[in-house]
């Protein structure tokens, strides 16, 4: 007991209130890093590349035409049990018919079990063979790259 309240009160009542502060910290700086071309490892993210041998998380059909979009969502369960922050791009030599958002943000730790959503948009120029997109999701830690193939409805294989 100290000045009458006991230390096992204290603390519990502390994470109550405003959680484990480790977690707190932890979310203050993968937050702060968004948006930054430096990572919390104090590397450089560098241009978005797809790694050599890696295989694809899944293959996904989308279909659009140049007055209605294609959508597909895509959801992330992260690999880590501590916050981290990603980007999300197409690869290079994808066409530009192809979009995603968000672009980067943080996912939640992979014991909340809340997954990271992503949108990705599929609107052709005009009606023709279908275009492949390779679509990479990169923290610090682990890669997954899924492969998006983008058809005009009026084509279908």
């Amino acid at each position: 007991t100290f000045y009458g309240v006991s230390q096992e009160d204290a603390a519990t009542r502390y994470r109550k209130e405003k959680g484990r502060p480790i977690d707190s910290i932890r979310s203050e700086i993968a937050v702060g890093s968004v948006g930054s071309n430096t990572r919390l490892d104090g590397q450089q993210w560098g241009e978005v590349t797809v790694p050599e041998g890696v295989a694809y998380e899944a293959e996904y059909e989308l279909y659009g035409t140049p007055t209605v979009p294609g959508v597909l969502d895509i959801s992330v369960l992260n690999e880590l049990s501590s916050f981290a922050p990603f980007r999300v791009a197409f690869a290079p030599g994808s066409p530009a018919s192809m979009s995603v958002t968000p672009t980067e943000g943080v996912m939640e730790k992979r014991d909340s079990l809340k997954t990271t959503d992503l949108v990705v948009r599929f609107t052709p120029n005009e009606y023709g063979i279908p275009v492949v997109g390779e679509l990479v999701f990169e923290t610090e830690d682990f890669t997954k790259v899924y492969k998006v193939v983008g058809m005009t409805a009026h084509h279908q294989s």
